[in-house]
């Protein structure tokens, strides 16, 4: 999540609305293979709405902690 948060920062991401076809456009991740899956390493301080494949209960907490919503995808 320390990742995602930096990208925030940077302006590569939009908090609002981040997606796998965000994630891998910003090079946040380098490739897709089985999913996206969100790990609750590091913190992430800005609101996010997000939508992985699967997440860590951990993470998901971290994310709704911080005023944020994590989705999953099809």
């Amino acid at each position: 999540m320390d990742t995602i948060q930096k990208a925030i920062d940077a302006g590569k991401l939009d908090a609002k609305s981040i997606t796998v076809e965000s994630l891998l456009s910003s090079n946040v991740v380098s490739k897709k293979l089985d999913g996206i899956r969100l790990l609750a390493r590091g913190a992430v301080t800005s609101s996010i709405n997000i939508t992985v494949n699967s997440a860590s209960k951990s993470a998901v907490e971290a994310v709704e902690k911080a005023g944020g919503k994590v989705s999953y995808a099809e």
